[in-house]
């Protein structure tokens, strides 16, 4: 496998609901260990060989301040940043000079999502398809700011159904019971939790996931303002536009996790190792 072929779109424009009010600000923001949670993520992610780009999607709130996050972590490796490139983005990195002491590691682009956009994930990632357009990339990495931690193996396995089935996620067993109640809170219907008698499973969906982007394009191109603002699965976007459906692999819910509320900052403390420190001159 050769690097260039697969970006990167990691959504950081949400204000984190519920993680309740945090004197730092949004959750993506807060710092964990020397870097923020944000910074983690982007630094597991340049260490997966193929990935030559990753785009941070953010809000105008946000755009300064994830900027300033993402230089912070650039400059741990001397990586030095220039506003070329496209317009529409904020920052660009490249390697020069073989300064970085992370040898070949992706560039990092931040864009702001318009004003007038639709506050969503799903318009988030949209922006982030659209500015990957005509460049060239044959695979784009769909990921969540808030899981920093990445499992470079099993994000290797996924390339290779994504290369094969067009879409590919992760999979945890369902923990507990779902039901479906109706508007006065009584109960209508359980979902099992274990497999039927044809073989099928409800499971929890998990990130990241990978698409072909010319699938991943097309599903965002086709999608209705309702689903922009209230849907929440790609690979359902792919499945119902293009009729693509996912090959889903078991995840390790060790890994696959996300901080979403305050008792997660614990675990997050734990997981995630400090910068290394540089020598001094």
């Amino acid at each position: 496998m050769s690097r260039g072929d697969v970006a990167v779109i990691l959504p950081a424009g949400g204000i984190g609901a519920r993680m309740g009010q945090m004197p730092c600000g949004p959750k993506q923001l807060i710092p964990i260990n020397g870097r923020s949670i944000l910074a983690h993520t982007i630094a597991g992610m340049r260490l997966v060989t193929r990935v030559q780009l990753i785009v941070v999607v953010t809000s105008e709130q946000l755009l300064d301040r994830v900027c300033a996050d993402v230089n912070n972590l650039l400059n741990e490796d001397d990586l030095p940043c220039s506003a070329a490139g496209p317009p529409e983005a904020r920052l660009l990195c490249e390697e020069s000079d073989g300064r970085t002491s992370l040898k070949g590691a992706a560039s990092v682009e931040v864009i702001c999502r318009p004003a007038s956009a639709i506050d969503s994930r799903h318009s988030s990632i949209a922006h982030g398809v659209e500015h990957l357009r005509n460049r060239g990339y044959l695979f784009v990495i769909v990921h969540d700011a808030v899981r920093p931690v990445i499992p470079i193996k099993l994000i290797e396995e996924l390339l290779c159904a994504a290369e094969e089935y067009g879409a590919a996620g992760f999979w945890v067993p369902l923990v507990s019971t779902v039901l479906r109640i109706d508007a006065n809170g009584l109960v209508e219907d359980t979902i099992p939790r274990y497999t039927d008698e044809k073989g099928r499973l409800y499971v929890n969906s998990e990130m990241p996931q990978i698409f072909k982007y010319p699938i991943l394009a097309k599903a965002y191109s086709l999608c209705d303002e309702h689903q922009l603002l209230h849907g929440t699965e790609c690979l359902e976007l792919v499945r119902r536009y293009c009729g693509v459906r996912a090959k889903m692999l078991k995840g390790d819910p060790d890994l696959l996790w996300k901080v979403t509320r305050p008792s997660d900052i614990i675990l997050a403390e734990s997981k995630l190792k400090p910068p290394k420190q540089k020598p001094l001159p």
